[in-house]
């Protein structure tokens, strides 16, 4: 609104810093970004990626533009998913992600701590790597059938650790589908 104070709106948390930069970009020409909290008319709070710029008004004063994008839904998922990256990593099951080629995309820290083997040993390789001969040969295209068909399989198998020792484990292997239902 023409006349209206601009950062009336602003989070009074982030006001006098947006303030400060607005200040800085109009006396040295030079433009700023900065993110701040806007609170919107129903009260909510929106969180802004903002550049101010300076422009050469003529003759007459300088003139800035700022130019906002609200980042609220992109920051809400970057938040959900370090929580998820936390929850993952403290989890005592061991946990492995792979692609739907098979590539190893992910360990949690107790697949390490579990199988002895490091991120550095998995990541990026096939998941039949890891594997050991003690099922059939068939076992894993069966399992991976039942995946590919119902979405999931858990089941009791024995496995074998970096070191050799063998144990005993409950394995649960889940497809995960995208919008148009591909693994």
């Amino acid at each position: 609104e023409s006349g209206a104070d601009a950062f009336r709106r602003v989070h009074p948390d982030d006001a006098d810093s947006a303030r400060v930069a607005v200040l800085r970009s109009a006396a040295t020409g030079k433009p700023r970004e900065l993110a701040l909290r806007l609170v919107d008319r129903e009260g909510r709070i929106r969180q802004l990626r903002t550049r101010v710029q300076a422009t050469n008004g003529g003759d007459g004063p300088k003139k800035l533009v700022l130019v906002s994008q609200d980042v609220t839904d992109l920051r809400e998922s970057e938040e959900r998913l370090l929580l998820a990256a936390h929850a993952l990593e403290g989890m005592t099951e061991a946990i492995m992600i792979t692609a739907s080629d098979g590539t190893v995309v992910t360990v949690n820290r107790a697949f390490c701590d579990i199988t002895g083997y490091s991120r550095d040993d998995v990541l990026g390789h096939p998941e039949s790597e890891v594997r050991n001969a003690l099922q059939p040969s068939d076992f894993y295209d069966d399992l991976y059938g039942v995946v590919r068909r119902d979405g999931y399989w858990s089941g009791t198998t024995w496995s074998r650790r970096k070191n050799g020792s063998v144990y005993r484990e409950w394995r649960s292997v889940r497809a995960v589908r995208d919008a148009e239902g591909k693994v």
